[in-house]
């Protein structure tokens, strides 16, 4: 256990649990690499969650996040199965192939409508570039599982690789009030924020910066009715290692999100 990771537990006995926050940023730079830091400070970082106000509070849950990750990426793996190529389709119904994304350093326009089969065909240019389905994403070359699954007295979206040798690759915490939340990679975090007065949604990183802007073509936002989803996806993306998995996973909570009463982040 390290000097700080001791610190945090002592601060957190004495209810100092502010000073402990501080001091859990210094765990998380251990805790990437270190499995027993990880699970110490997703512990210690519960625990000030619930005794913290907001400003804080939104920095346990960060933490809470990037533990989790860390723990399911630095946690050990059951021997691989067959070589991908012998992998099924994470959904059978999505037909191949798909052309590719465009370039993330150029700024684009990309539309989201129901398909047929009951899918959502990603087209950019006229191209199906990517399809989401209620079970997953799928890419030109990439595929991933997605799920909803209930974490406390909420729920958390799961995104993980496609196979046997699946991993998780991205969190979705929603807020406790109203559609939006975070979505938590193994070593970055983002923001999904729907605006009411605009009716879009804004996806964004930890400096605030917009990735891209979305907006569905519908009724109303508590309608079932989706027509189409636009999204406008700004040249700040070509930052972002995992773009095509960040981009899909959004659209899926998205359209999970508008399926909820009220829009919402509850279980």
């Amino acid at each position: 256990m390290s000097q700080d990771l001791d610190k945090a537990r002592r601060l957190v006995a004495d209810g100092a649990h502010e000073r402990a926050v501080k001091v859990l940023w210094r765990v998380e730079a251990n805790a990437r690499t270190d499995l027993t830091e990880a699970r110490g400070l997703l512990d210690l970082a519960s625990a000030c969650r619930e005794h913290t106000v907001r400003g804080v509070q939104r920095q346990c849950e960060l933490l809470v996040a990037r533990a989790t990750a860390a723990i399911e990426r630095l946690s050990p793996r059951p021997a691989a199965g067959p070589p991908r190529e012998q992998i099924a389709a994470v959904d059978p119904a999505i037909p191949a192939p798909l052309a590719r994304l465009p370039p993330p350093h150029q700024r684009s326009t990309i539309s989201v409508t129901r398909a047929p089969s009951g899918t959502h065909d990603v087209v950019a240019g006229g191209l199906a570039v990517a399809r989401v389905s209620p079970s997953g994403a799928q890419s030109s070359d990439e595929r991933w599982q997605f799920a909803r699954r209930r974490h406390g007295r909420s729920w958390r979206g799961v995104a993980e690789t496609a196979g046997f040798d699946a991993a998780v690759a991205a969190y979705y915490y929603p807020r406790r009030v109203g559609p939006g939340g975070q979505l938590a990679l193994a070593d970055h975090s983002y923001w999904l924020q729907f605006r009411h007065l605009r009716g879009d949604w804004r996806l964004r990183d930890d400096t605030n910066t917009t990735l891209a802007r979305m907006c569905l073509r519908k009724s109303s936002m508590f309608s079932s009715d989706i027509k189409t989803l636009d999204a406008h996806v700004e040249p700040a993306c070509r930052e972002i290692r995992e773009f095509t998995l960040v981009l899909l996973f959004a659209i899926w909570v998205i359209l999970l999100e508008q399926e909820m009463p009220q829009g919402g982040g509850g279980a």
